[in-house]
């Protein structure tokens, strides 16, 4: 439980430094605009990198959980329409991770796919198409496999991954 708090106080920190703002702010109650951008950034932070859950968080950081479902909430339009909540989350990502050339997480993985439409929709789906890069892996169900292909090549560009493809519904023939 200790490195679970370090952990959180060292995010917290470094969020706080990048934004310019003192550590005991956003600890504090302040409602300022800065300060809670800080808060939901690390709470976003918290629970997609990292993997904390929301008991976790609530017991460690005196925070209600319901902050926590807030923030998780609307982490994927924020990140997608708020510029300073993008170059916050990304400075505090690159600045925690330190310049890990050609990986990716689970998490990132699934974001950009829902964040480009690509659907996870195996029922209906004629292909599986398993997206490798580094060590991780990610199952994608399609019906238009040439247009999906594009998709992931345009994506993930900047990565150096490969993938497997199955048809994986055969039985729309007999």
């Amino acid at each position: 439980m200790k490195n679970k708090k370090k952990i959180i106080n060292d995010c917290t920190a470094i969020a706080s430094a990048i934004a310019g703002i003192p550590t005991q702010m956003v600890n504090g109650k302040s409602r300022k605009h800065e300060v809670v951008l800080v808060r939901m950034v690390v709470g976003s932070f918290l629970l997609n990198e990292l993997e904390f859950n929301y008991t976790e968080l609530e017991r460690l950081t005196n925070k209600d959980r319901c902050s926590y479902y807030y923030y998780q909430g609307r982490h994927r339009d924020n990140y997608k329409y708020w510029d300073k909540y993008k170059s916050l989350y990304d400075n505090l990502k690159l600045s925690y991770y330190g310049n890990k050339d050609n990986t990716i997480t689970a998490n990132e993985i699934k974001e950009q796919l829902i964040l480009n439409n690509i659907g996870d929709n195996s029922f209906n789906s004629d292909f599986k198409i398993t997206l490798i890069i580094g060590e991780t892996t990610q199952n994608i169900f399609c019906k238009d496999l040439s247009k999906t292909i594009d998709k992931i090549n345009n994506i993930f560009r900047e990565y150096d991954f490969t993938f497997k493809i199955a048809h994986v519904n055969s039985l729309r023939y007999e």
